[in-house]
């Protein structure tokens, strides 16, 4: 339980402050929350997207975790996963006949190495 209220405490914190600051807007923080929460979770289709725009992050942020947990520390993995993209996304653009299958190994491969071009630049600074 010592563990899970810092992370609690710090959903609570920025919400409470998001809700300030709309207040300071001139919106209804009420109605904003309502907003907030229905797109959420008003729904299973809402439920699904939430977790579809997630996924991305969600998998970014256990990466620097991992990186940092054995004693690095990874502060462009963002631009990783914007850079895996547009290889990803180019290599899909570039050759869209190819079969199912070695398209999707040849834009996962892109993807891996886009966003590992972009991390070894910071990494030959560093180093």
């Amino acid at each position: 339980m010592k563990k899970l209220f810092p992370s609690v405490a710090a959903v609570l914190i920025g919400l409470a402050i998001s809700l300030v600051v709309t207040t300071i807007l001139g919106e209804n923080p009420i109605t904003v929350l309502k907003i907030l929460l229905s797109s959420a979770f008003g729904g299973w289709e809402n439920f699904s997207y939430s977790l579809f725009y997630a996924t991305p992050l969600i998998f970014t942020g256990l990466s620097v975790a991992v990186a940092f947990y054995v004693g690095l520390f990874n502060i462009g993995a963002e631009g990783q996963l914007y850079m895996g993209s547009l290889f990803l996304t180019c290599l899909a653009l570039k050759f869209p006949a190819l079969p199912f299958p070695l398209s999707l190994g040849i834009a996962i491969v892109g993807a891996f190495i886009g966003g590992g071009l972009w991390g070894a630049l910071a990494g030959y600074l560093k180093a």
